[in-house]
């Protein structure tokens, strides 16, 4: 955790800084996916990897989300910000992380809401129709050959993901009712035997660590996220440096993965909250140097 806030902090802004490098990394990424997908199971291929890793595709589905963020926040004309999104949402698809992909989307969506009324209607409208013509092009083979993408949309039997992340939610709440000041650090190990059995969330950090380091969390993970949110509505001009677009759309893909789908262990949100915390000060302390002019 101190090491990937120590990356945001200090380090992150210049992997930022060349924008075209971003879009190069991002288009490669994307090649990658595209040329090694199994279309028999409608997912990228796996079947190298040693069943303990099977879970990878999550780490990757994450990664690329980030990229593709990256490279979204990068690009000014908003039909290359189309291009991308709908690029990225199609390679997430295949890469098998359902929370990745359907958050993503809603970033998208959401930025697409807060520009400009003509902007929305031009460019999120046609977001939109692609978007649904790809599915309605590829939809039923897709349902058919990976329905979990899906949720309930397709003919799909039980879902064995959800099913195990209830019963993990319902072993971390009764660790944290055992022990609501200091958690239950190490609780799954010794009921379950095994180490990634914690709540699939942000109320992980309570299983584990208790309430106090939970409120913690939750403010170094909000507060700058928050403060930048409102100067950006204030300030159009502030949303349009690359910077703080990314804090803010990259934030709130980090906010909604762990209120919603990653536990404690999930590091890139370290990344967001040290890089919050550098763009706030560079935002804040050029705002007092033009005060003072």
């Amino acid at each position: 955790m101190v090491m990937y806030y120590l990356l945001g902090r200090f380090c992150f802004d210049y992997a930022l800084k060349n924008m075209r490098v971003i879009t190069i990394g991002f288009s490669i990424l994307f090649a990658c996916v595209m040329l090694n997908i199994d279309h028999g199971l409608g997912r990228i291929k796996m079947d190298f990897l040693d069943e303990r890793k099977m879970g990878l595709y999550l780490i990757l589905g994450d990664i690329f989300s980030l990229v593709a963020i990256a490279a979204f926040c990068s690009v000014k004309r908003n039909d290359a910000k189309v291009a991308i999104s709908l690029f990225s949402l199609v390679a997430l698809f295949y890469l098998n992380s359902r929370a990745s992909l359907y958050v993503s989307l809603l970033v998208y969506v959401s930025y697409f809401s807060f520009i400009k009324l003509t902007n929305v209607i031009k460019y999120g409208f046609f977001f939109l129709a692609t978007l649904l013509l790809i599915l309605f092009i590829y939809g039923d083979s897709a349902i058919e050959s990976n329905e979990r993408m899906f949720f309930g949309f397709g003919n799909a039997g039980e879902d064995l993901s959800l099913a195990g992340r209830n019963e993990m939610m319902d072993l971390g709440l009764d660790h944290i009712l055992s022990n609501v000041i200091f958690g239950n650090y190490g609780g799954v190990i010794q009921d379950v035997g095994v180490i990634g059995a914690y709540i699939h969330n942000a109320m992980s950090y309570w299983q584990q660590f208790g309430l106090f380091a939970s409120v913690i969390f939750v403010y170094l993970t909000l507060s700058n996220f928050i403060s930048l949110f409102k100067l950006a509505l204030s300030n159009r001009d502030v949303f349009s440096r690359v910077d703080c677009q990314f804090v803010i759309l990259g934030g709130f893909f980090s906010v909604l993965m762990v209120v919603f789908a990653r536990s404690y262990a999930w590091y890139l949100v370290w990344l967001f909250i040290g890089y919050s915390a550098s763009v706030r000060e560079l935002l804040y302390s050029a705002a007092r140097i033009r005060s003072s002019q």
